[in-house]
């Protein structure tokens, strides 16, 4: 579980414990059925992320699926 913030067309920042173990690459799910985002990891706290999003925003990665 995370939650996030100063989410921009570019990408985000993620608070999560153990931040430190999220891998480099990862897809950002918003809802549960949606498809996500892949994006980077381009800085790390202890206790936060901060992602690259590898393509904009479709209606196809941000929808929920049915």
């Amino acid at each position: 579980a995370c939650s996030f913030s100063d989410v921009s067309e570019g990408g985000a920042r993620l608070q999560i414990e153990g931040a430190e173990a999220v891998p480099g690459e990862v897809k950002l799910r918003v809802a549960e059925n949606s498809e996500g985002r892949p994006c980077h990891v381009v800085w790390r706290s202890e206790t936060e992320i901060g992602l690259r999003f590898d393509q904009p925003a479709t209606a196809e990665n941000v929808r929920r699926k049915r």
